[in-house]
């Protein structure tokens, strides 16, 4: 938990600026440079795929994803470097289909376009007239719904909050489906308020 606080600590200030101050193409490169990142390691780091120039396509796939949103969103543009994309996945598994398998091409996929289109909105939401004042109810929306699953864990879960149990350990089981309606229904509340 320490962990992630000091990480948010460093890191929220930093994404303020690059959201809020800096300009959008500086804001969609970096955004650029996260989602290669995030596919490299989602991809080759956690071992989905061994072959690094399955990763390789990913990672310039995920930065021209960023790229596109910044510059209009055109879908002919979309259509035709996604289609690039596909040819180059199923080439590779064309060339070797002994060891590459189809369910390494759609870890590509996920991870080279279906990730990074999802998290780009933000740099189509960045790139709209108000967009600079908009772009904070995602971030917004999402921070309401983390802080109020844990508030309301903490309350209803099984420690409190001074980490005492509030159920005897033979119930244990029974109180994690509990939490975790609990968790899920409070963070929605909190994040539709």
């Amino acid at each position: 938990m320490k962990t992630r606080i000091l990480t948010a600590a460093v890191l929220v200030p930093l994404l303020l600026i690059v959201v809020l101050v800096a300009p959008t193409e500086v804001a969609a490169i970096i955004f650029g440079a996260m989602m290669s990142v995030a596919a490299y390691e989602l991809l080759y780091r956690t071992g989905l795929v061994r072959r690094m120039r399955l990763v390789l396509y990913s990672a310039a796939a995920a930065f021209a994803v960023a790229i596109w949103s910044h510059f209009g969103s055109v879908q002919a543009y979309l259509l035709l470097g996604l289609l690039v994309f596909c040819l180059l996945l199923f080439s590779e598994m064309m060339m070797d289909h002994i060891k590459v398998h189809f369910e390494e091409i759609c870890a590509c996929f996920f991870a080279g376009f279906v990730v990074p289109y999802l998290l780009c909105a933000v740099i189509r939401i960045l790139v709209l007239v108000i967009g600079r004042y908009v772009v904070l109810i995602p971030f917004a929306i999402a921070c309401l719904s983390d802080a109020g699953a844990y508030f309301v864990g903490i309350y209803f879960g099984k420690h409190t909050a001074d980490g005492r149990d509030r159920e005897d350990r033979a119930d244990a089981g029974r109180s994690a489906p509990r939490k975790i309606y609990c968790g899920s229904f409070s963070g929605r509340a909190c994040a539709f308020q």
